[in-house]
């Protein structure tokens, strides 16, 4: 979807790391699933820039062919669940300020 955008991601995934390495810090204090989620978001975007770095691309790996689903490599997945994580957290935990 954003082929040839090399440079774009790669300065957004500087500031992104950048930021939840803050909040990692920030929060360190805080529930163990929320700093999971955090890790799990940074681990995901410092395997694609590496990759992006490397070879100028994302490789995927894995294609699922029981259900229509895009083509999606190990970060991808770690970005993906590490974001639900989050977004369970602020949702259903009455204090997020203890979370968070």
């Amino acid at each position: 979807m954003f082929s040839g955008r090399v440079n774009f991601f790669l300065i957004i995934t500087v500031l992104a790391a950048a930021y939840i390495i803050y909040l990692i810090f920030k929060n360190r204090d805080h529930h163990f699933i929320t700093r999971l989620s955090y890790g799990l978001i940074l681990g995901g975007a410092v395997g694609n820039f590496i990759d992006r770095i490397r070879l100028g691309y994302v490789i995927d790996m894995f294609r699922l062919k029981f259900i229509e689903f895009p083509i999606f490599n190990v970060a991808d997945a770690a970005l993906t669940i590490g974001v639900v994580l989050l977004i369970i957290v602020i949702l259903f935990f009455e204090n997020t300020e203890d979370v968070l």
